[in-house]
């Protein structure tokens, strides 16, 4: 199972990323941000993802953020739900 950590989001016009990677892709400074609860996967086709978690796990309000830097993707959402995806998911 991946670890559980909490991370800085950021969301301005259209975009959600991890803090860091907001900042590495020079996005503007002045937007909205919160610490959520997510676990970061390599080699996981986003939409791939989204469509699993909704076949093992229809009622979960689980996000999928694509990541530049680094590479992969984070899978954000509340700390049960992720224990919940990673044990239906093979995570």
């Amino acid at each position: 199972m991946p670890e559980i950590v909490r991370r800085m989001f950021l969301e301005g016009k259209d975009v959600v990323a991890e803090e860091q990677d907001w900042k590495a892709r020079g996005l503007p400074p002045d937007v909205r941000g919160w610490s959520a609860y997510c676990v970061f996967l390599t080699g996981r086709d986003p939409e791939k993802l989204e469509k699993e978690i909704l076949k093992a796990l229809p009622r979960a309000t689980l996000n999928v953020i694509p990541s530049q830097n680094p590479a992969g993707l984070w899978l954000r959402g509340a700390h049960w739900e992720l224990c919940q995806a990673a044990d239906a998911l093979k995570l």
